[in-house]
């Protein structure tokens, strides 16, 4: 059973209410749910549950005599949720109910009751109750179908146990958090005596009041005389971090000479990630070996420097995950380059200092857990969607954007083996913005079923969801990644990029068997972008998006012998400047993707000549009336640049002109069916 601490515990702004409790008691002794985790700091609240084909099973173990609740809801509130409470009688009869939320007041009893109690009872201290209920009820009114989305779970209890329905008083505790319920990763961490450690961990950085920086550092894996396989991974964070540490990446870094170009920063501080400062080389660091982001869940671990560290988990997982949904015991990614791994890494380390606070000293990082003891594939990483860049243009006043990225048949063609790679977890990306993600699967003009999709995503709920079956893609399939954003609330346009408060849109995929295709993402044709929002043309085209490093432009005739001692010239000068320490680097301003629009000046037309791109769309009477959002939509609609198709050392595998958007038979979904309390599939379609 996975067992998560009440530490791990993420919460959202919104605050819940929930109430909790137990009805008709009978002793039931199935045997226990695979998952459980502590809903509030102090372990009062305990939820446990068993993911079935068509039933959850559910235990819930509060600190109370009163009543308890635990509900489903659409945005984390009252309003709208599905809520079963419940108590335990002072005869040991218990009691649950099936209710539903209406705004902020007292639940109402639900006319369908289709939850069925399995067992209840309550001791000195504690009240518990086991109950099931369909994923999908037929409850059209009132009940909330569970899916692989991201479920908002709320909770509640109070210490007075209340008569009857009618005089529930206000609850003493509530909560919400965000989950997967069906499709969950395992936290589990497989410490056989086969199994090693190894902490990568920024350097005690003091984090400028900056409300985004972004750093990296280089480590080297340790020697190794056999081959190995990274299983799983941990994030290590401090207890009084944890609100500035949104997301780290570990990265593969590859080149031909690896130990003479990266081994003399391995003493070094680092650099702020994507700047002028970072070394170029460093950019040869593209695959992801570990991925961890806000909202994952984890476990207290005590740290060499005698902080109380805490895991807040949401790392990979190789190990199995119950309920079916089982990572391959046969998976891991190899490490060392003489096993086709990397022997270096880099750390990037996404702090958000949301109040501009100063003097905060972080030193958080992952802990890998890696082992001789091989399994049957290499594995590895691939990013599929939008190009993180300023291309990804967002209009305000639309209550659902969609962003589009592709990975092309072209470019699957040119880099999957023939018998194709086997998707089995994905994590979903975006920031504030974001509301709803899906990854269509396009094969020979016809869509497939999904890969993954989720309709009610959470910032600050990130990880990886496990795929019930594991899915295949051929070369020459077509991947298509949406984002839907809610911009109705804004009044000027936002941009992709790095930050909290721009806006990203990818799918990181585990698969295997491990291939050269690291990164498969695409931006609008640029032209394109600009036509549709009234531009004809520009003075000079902006610098190439893929990074905020400058990309030297050299004279007509310069050899590649002189471009390469120019190189070689910029990246000791950024060397030098990393020996200064991580104080130097942190004092500078952090680069911003999208200011480059504002050396972007227009030709034509006439009437916007000599202004910036910048400014243009910034003008408010350009969004009125949802033409230019219409204009837009139709570009990304017709064709799209395949910008990165490319391997681990962030070089492309393949180079394509501007490809038509693919058209294709639409996939339809059969209707959804919904089942009985009992588990009788009624025969009524949602």
């Amino acid at each position: 059973m996975t067992t998560l601490s009440p530490a791990s515990v993420t919460w959202t702004a919104v605050s819940l209410w929930l109430f909790l409790a137990c009805v008709h008691c009978q002793v039931n002794n199935t045997q226990l749910p695979e998952y459980s985790v502590q809903l509030d700091d102090d372990g009062k609240f305990v939820f446990t549950w068993m993911p079935e084909e068509d039933h959850i099973t559910i235990e819930i173990q509060v600190a109370t005599q009163g009543y308890a609740g635990l509900g489903f809801s659409p945005a984390g509130g009252m309003r709208g949720a599905d809520i079963i409470l419940g108590w335990v009688d002072d005869d040991g009869t218990a009691r649950i109910h099936d209710m539903h939320g209406v705004r902020n007041g007292a639940p109402l009893l639900d006319d369908s009751q289709d939850v069925v109690l399995l067992s209840g009872r309550r001791n000195d201290t504690h009240t518990t109750l086991r109950f099931r209920r369909p994923w999908v009820t037929c409850d059209q009114h009132h009940d909330m179908a569970i899916s692989a989305d991201t479920v908002r779970v709320i909770s509640a209890y109070d210490h007075e146990k209340p008569v009857n329905l009618s005089n529930l008083q206000y609850h003493d505790y509530r909560g919400v958090r965000s989950m997967h319920l069906q499709e969950t990763m395992s936290v589990d961490v497989p410490m056989t005596p086969d199994v090693k450690i190894w902490d990568v961990r920024a350097p005690n950085i003091t984090l400028p009041s900056n409300l985004t920086t972004y750093w990296c550092n280089m480590f080297k894996f340790p020697e190794a005389d056999v081959k190995h396989h990274y299983i799983a991974a941990q994030p290590l964070i401090a207890k009084k971090n944890r609100p500035f540490v949104h997301h780290m990446l570990l990265y593969e870094c590859h080149t031909e000479n690896s130990a003479a170009t990266y081994e003399r920063y391995l003493d070094l501080d680092g650099a702020r990630c994507s700047t002028p400062r970072m070394p170029n080389s460093w950019l040869k660091c593209g695959r992801p070996l570990i991925v961890w982001a806000v909202g994952g869940e984890g476990e207290f671990l005590e740290d060499v420097g005698g902080e109380f560290m805490e895991d807040v988990g949401g790392g990979e997982f190789m190990e199995d995950v119950g309920g079916g949904e089982s990572l391959p015991e046969n998976f891991g990614i190899p490490l060392g380059e003489k096993w086709g791994g990397a022997t270096y890494m880099m750390l990037e380390v996404h702090y958000e200092n949301l109040d501009n606070l100063e003097g905060i000293v972080d030193d958080s990082g992952l802990r890998m857990f890696y082992t001789a003891k091989l399994r049957q594939y290499d594995g590895s990483l691939m990013s599929v969607g939008h190009a993180t860049a300023a291309e990804l243009v967002i209009p305000p006043l639309t209550p659902r954007w969609p962003a589009i990225g592709h990975c092309s048949s072209a470019c699957t063609q040119a880099t999957l083996p023939p018998e194709g790679i086997k998707i089995f977890a994905a994590l979903l990306h975006s920031h504030l913005l974001g509301r709803a993600m899906i990854l269509r699967h396009i094969r020979n003009g016809k869509e497939l079923p999904p890969i993954v999709k989720d309709d009610t995503y959470d910032f600050n709920y990130q990880q990886y969801q496990v795929l019930k079956e594991e899915r295949t893609v051929l070369p020459g399939d077509h991947l298509i990644f949406q984002c839907d954003y809610d911009t109705s609330s804004d009044t000027f346009p936002s941009f992709g990029g790095a930050g909290t408060k721009e806006e990203m849109c990818v799918a990181i995929l585990m698969l295997y068997p491990n291939t050269a295709l690291t990164r498969c993402e695409s931006i609008p044709v640029l032209e394109d972008l600009f036509a549709s929002l009234g531009v004809n043309s520009v003075y000079e085209e902006p610098q190439q998006h893929r990074r905020l490093v400058p990309i030297p432009r050299f004279a007509p005739g310069t050899t590649e012998k002189e471009k390469q001692q120019h190189l070689d010239a910029i990246e000791e000068e950024q060397y030098k400047f990393m020996l200064r320490g991580s104080a130097a680097a942190l004092a500078e301003d952090p680069a911003i993707s999208y200011i480059r629009w504002k050396d972007v000046m227009i030709k034509e037309p006439l009437g916007l000549q000599n202004m910036t791109f910048f400014d243009h769309v910034h003008e408010r009477n350009l969004w009125l009336g949802g033409e230019a959002q219409a204009r837009l939509l139709k570009a990304q609609e017709l064709r799209f640049d395949q910008d990165l198709c490319d391997g681990i050392d962030e070089q492309p595998l393949a180079e394509f002109l501007p490809l038509p958007v693919p058209k294709f038979e639409p996939y339809k979904a059969d209707p959804q069916r919904c089942f009985s309390p009992g588990g009788v599939h009624n025969p009524l379609l949602l």
